[in-house]
């Protein structure tokens, strides 16, 4: 499961010093910190939520997408996501796997969100 930093503090309530318990916890490999302020909480969480919690809003796109579907014969190991925020490129590392972040343009997110409009309307 994904935590957030408060989720994680609202289960922690019983001890006193937090950071220090989830400090410990990371240690012993209870939780597994993916960036700032989101830890995975145990392996039963696939590696694109992961790419997907990483970084939002964002979609799989790119070599694993094409991997994923059978489009390309090598299997893609890099989560590759797109998205229509400001930085352009980003590479997050851990030993789940290496999670990378390209700028796309914003058409597809704005075409997406007109399409499911579009559907609640029709049901």
């Amino acid at each position: 499961m994904l935590k957030t930093y408060e989720m994680l503090k609202q289960d922690l309530t019983a001890y006193k010093a937090l950071d220090m318990k989830i400090k410990r916890m990371a240690d012993r490999r209870e939780v597994i910190k993916l960036k700032k302020n989101l830890y995975k909480t145990g392996p039963t969480v696939s590696g694109y939520l992961e790419a997907a919690a990483i970084c939002t809003p964002s979609y799989l796109s790119f070599d694993y997408a094409l991997s994923c579907h059978g489009l390309i014969p090598e299997r893609a190991k890099i989560y590759t996501s797109a998205t229509c925020r400001k930085r352009k490129k980003k590479t997050f590392r851990n030993w789940f796997g290496t999670y990378f972040i390209r700028m796309s343009r914003c058409l597809f997110f704005h075409t997406k969100l007109k399409y499911a409009t579009k559907m609640k309307d029709l049901v």
